[in-house]
């Protein structure tokens, strides 16, 4: 894995992180520097859907020189061993979405049918709570859509020269229909000739109440609000 420079991009709501996301940083950082493969730390705060955080953290990776993205919403909680299955499927998009998720998280597969345990299908739509990208496939993907490039907001000077908003919302182009910021994602990705393959293996821990109070999230590394 020393060919690896994975970048974690951690979505945060208001309510901060929780306990066991903590867990699985601390995890995946205890492990980096026995493994050396390097980890670049990039956490976002933004509203509730987080659309802004995804584009956000997606161009932070796109201006690095990180060969994986993994996003993660601030309130899941993973192991190791979640991360290190991921890699090795040696694919350009893969989400973990275990069946028990399945009713929390939408996920569309190609052929229709419902997610079993220990398989890795392919999807149409899905979540993107836990979504593993490498380098070249979103390089590729983001240059498929030269519309969706934007100047900064901002003045910061630190600011992306270049900025893309590929996880804004969209219409449905064959029924009309809106498209909240994953499916739409989704879509494009398939447009552009990627593929979606979810991990039905690994069953992610999901806590809504239990977070770490707000006040520490600024112990959290390299945390940056979401203004793309």
């Amino acid at each position: 894995m020393a060919d690896i420079k994975l970048m974690l991009g951690g979505m945060m709501r208001d309510q901060g992180v929780s306990v066991h996301h903590l867990m699985g940083v601390a995890g995946l950082a205890k492990r980096s520097a026995r493994d050396d493969f390097e980890v670049v730390w990039a956490y976002a705060i933004d509203d509730a859907d987080l659309t802004s955080t995804k584009n956000h953290l997606l161009n932070q990776f796109m201006d690095s020189d990180c060969t994986h993205l993994l996003l993660v919403d601030g309130r899941v909680g993973f192991s190791v061993e979640n991360v290190v299955q991921m890699l090795g499927h040696r694919q350009g998009l893969v989400v973990a979405i275990g069946p028990q998720a399945s009713g929390r998280w939408p996920v569309e597969l190609i052929g229709g049918g419902s997610l079993r345990k220990g398989l890795c299908v392919e999807a149409r739509r899905t979540a993107m709570h836990f979504a593993l990208f490498e380098r070249s496939a979103v390089l590729h993907f983001r240059d498929a859509y030269p519309e969706l490039e934007h100047k900064p907001t901002s003045d910061d000077p630190t600011d992306n020269l270049h900025q893309y908003r590929l996880f804004d919302p969209d219409i449905d182009s064959e029924n009309g229909t809106y498209l909240a910021s994953d499916a739409a994602f989704s879509e494009r990705w398939r447009a552009a000739d990627g593929e979606i393959w979810v991990d039905t293996d690994i069953e992610l821990r999901t806590e809504v109440r239990q977070v770490v109070a707000n006040k520490l999230r600024y112990q959290l590394p390299a945390v940056a609000p979401a203004t793309s």
